[in-house]
């Protein structure tokens, strides 16, 4: 029930080379974003299932070479917006606690002269 004929070797192997840069790219953020162990384990589990479902569509000629390769960037797109994201978040948050840390010191350190400025600048952190 093949829709495709077999494909040759040499894109299997471009097919499951590109499907492992995924993978990669999930152990890299996993690493980076994850600190649970198990968690990251999983994580990098089901990518690399969705990763082997692609190859084998491929191998059993359900999905052409195209059709994989546009699958495996749009994932890999998605993961690196996930950790753009992520990252974005994590500055915003150190911001904040910075933003608060210098109000408080400008209003203890000024002796309640500019509270008014130190206080904005708390309630905006």
């Amino acid at each position: 029930m093949r829709n495709q004929t077999a494909p040759d070797t040499w894109d299997i192997r471009e097919v499951e080379k590109a499907g492992k840069g995924l993978t990669m790219q999930a152990v890299t953020l996993s690493h980076r974003y994850i600190s649970n162990g198990g968690l990251k384990m999983q994580f990098v589990r089901d990518v690399d299932r969705f990763e082997q479902c692609l190859v084998n569509d491929f191998k059993n000629g359900k999905k052409n070479k195209e059709t994989v390769f546009k699958e495996l960037r749009k994932e890999r797109q998605n993961l690196m917006d996930q950790g753009a994201i992520i990252t974005q978040k994590g500055i915003g948050v150190i911001s904040g606690v910075m933003q608060v840390a210098a109000g408080a010191g400008i209003c203890y350190y000024s002796a309640a002269y500019l509270c008014s400025i130190g206080a904005s600048l708390m309630a905006h952190g």
